[in-house]
């Protein structure tokens, strides 16, 4: 079996403004990388996936593949955030509304060659040409081999908040960190060499760049590591150490699509009933406030006026605001007065500020 990992990248590209690259990635199951690089476009994509098909291939993309819901976000997404919260770990909103559609586009073009689509419910495939959807991040934190016991690495963006200056170092750092981890992945079941690739092996023997663009390409690339080594990891032992969000707990059918995500006890559905009631702080909020969030220069800046009346909880302890301008919500992890720190739907922190209205300089 071989494993492509395909880190698409989610639009797909118009004369006004060209696609992004993709990271794309094909693998053994002996461990060995035999291609690694990018692509630009679906095109481009396709041709790639069909140039390093086998017989029998599992492809897992980080992207929506199957979207039907009409508003909110998939169940396979909701899933994501109530079972990885721990390690702060969610996942950005997808309906029939969404612009970036080149999940699905892709998921069409490869069906129409032969592939088929697999929501993983009956288990990882013994053959044929197989595409699923995946998450990094929830390979990163729940795959033991990698070492994230506590929370996600921030390779992606560092907190919100902090000057540029002092974000970029750590967010760089956290790159190679990981990168340092999945190097040993080679001494797993399944393997995954890194070595065993010219791409790949740069990976290892260049610290991240300075320059935002190449560090995106680098980033991409690794993305598609991960996904290919949790096709590997899926395929090797299905649900031992993986499981299919998106499956309604009341047994009805998917109807939706799923993502097939690499987890440890913790994070299933039985740990994740149990660890997500109240999962999120009480915030004291005054009956009547002016929301502020902190930027990345250290000023505090207007985000609305709120009534702590329109505010529901839900049962993880989400605050939501719906049907007030822009739907608002704060998950809270620490109050320190009238500043509080929350994540958002795509787990980056925010620093909000409370402000009594009228009162503290508003009237």
């Amino acid at each position: 079996m071989r494993y492509l990992g395909i880190d698409l990248a989610w639009g797909e590209g118009t004369q006004a403004k060209p696609a992004n690259r993709s990271g794309v990635v094909a693998l053994e199951s002996s461990g060995v990388i035999i291609d690694a690089g990018w692509t630009i476009g679906l095109d481009d994509t396709v041709r790639w996936i069909e140039d390093h098909s086998t017989p029998d291939v599992v492809a897992f993309v980080d992207a929506p593949l199957v979207v039907t819901n009409l508003e909110k976000q998939r169940l396979c997404e909701t899933q994501v955030g109530q079972r990885y919260w721990q390690w702060l770990v969610s996942a950005n909103s997808t309906n029939t509304e969404s612009p970036r559609r080149a999940g699905i586009h892709l998921r069409e073009r490869l069906e129409a060659l032969g592939w088929v689509y697999d929501d993983g419910t009956t288990g990882p495939p013994s053959r044929g040409q197989v595409l699923s959807e995946c998450y990094p991040y929830t390979t990163i934190v729940g795959a033991e081999e990698l070492g994230y016991d506590t929370e996600r690495p921030p390779y992606k963006r560092a907190q919100k908040g902090m000057p540029a200056a002092e974000a970029w170092p750590i967010r760089t750092a956290a790159c190679d960190l990981l990168i340092s981890r999945v190097a040993g992945l080679k001494d797993h079941d399944p393997p995954a060499d890194l070595a065993s690739h010219e791409e790949t092996r740069r990976l290892l023997n260049e610290p991240s760049p300075v320059v935002s663009a190449a560090y995106k390409k680098r980033e991409d690339l690794l993305d598609a590591v991960i996904c290919a080594w949790s096709a590997a990891l899926w395929h090797r032992y299905g649900p031992a150490r993986c499981q299919v969000l998106g499956v309604p707990e009341d047994g009805s059918p998917v109807g939706n699509g799923t993502i097939i995500a690499p987890c440890r006890e913790a994070q299933r559905k039985a740990g994740a009933r149990s660890l997500t009631r109240r999962r999120f702080l009480d915030i004291a909020m005054p009956e009547r406030f002016v929301l502020e969030f902190l930027t990345d220069t250290g000023e505090w800046l207007d985000h609305g006026l709120y009534d702590a009346a329109n505010f529901e909880r839900s049962d993880d302890g989400t605050y939501a605001c719906l049907g007030v301008g822009s739907p608002l919500y704060l998950r809270c992890l620490r109050q320190d007065g009238s500043v509080i720190y929350v994540i958002d739907g795509s787990s980056d922190p925010f620093t909000y500020r409370l402000v009594p209205f009228p009162g503290g300089g508003y009237s």
